[in-house]
């Protein structure tokens, strides 16, 4: 019972922070205890075309299709384990990957330089969007880009 009820309270605080079952991909649990979520996280850096394609990657709408696609093409010889740790770790971020994207995303950069900033009273997100920047995954997006020779 008191499992249940703290997985309600967790699905519920998440659901205060706009965070819905559509939007939302739940991670499977990490089988590799050997999964290095730095090597995903090299190869996430290595891949700008990865990046357009899923710019919330390690963020709850994107995370979903961008490890679906990690599984199908293992970019860098990166195992999809690897990948699994690395939105794990995301996951317990209190940014829930945000800014580690903001820092691979030099265009969000030059939107928003004092995101990031303790004292900046407008953070990334809060500010008035333009057309398509919305934190919800793009059906119509580019689809996924092409593996590696």
């Amino acid at each position: 019972m008191r499992r249940l009820l703290s997985a309600l309270r967790h699905r519920l605080s998440l659901r205060l922070f706009g965070e819905s079952r559509r939007t939302f991909a739940v991670l499977p649990p990490l089988s590799d205890s050997t999964a290095s979520a730095e090597r995903a996280m090299r190869a996430l850096e290595l891949r700008p075309d990865l990046r357009d394609v899923f710019p919330f990657a390690l963020c709850p709408p994107d995370r979903g299709r961008f490890l679906e696609w990690w599984k199908r093409e293992t970019p860098f010889g990166v195992s999809a384990d690897d990948c699994l740790a690395l939105l794990h770790q995301m996951d317990a971020r209190p940014d829930r990957g945000l800014a580690r994207m903001y820092r691979l995303q030099p265009t969000w950069q030059e939107a928003v330089p004092e995101a990031l900033l303790d004292w900046n009273p407008s953070p990334l997100g809060e500010r008035g969007r333009g057309e398509g920047d919305s934190c919800e995954s793009n059906p119509d997006s580019p689809s996924p880009p092409a593996p590696l020779p």
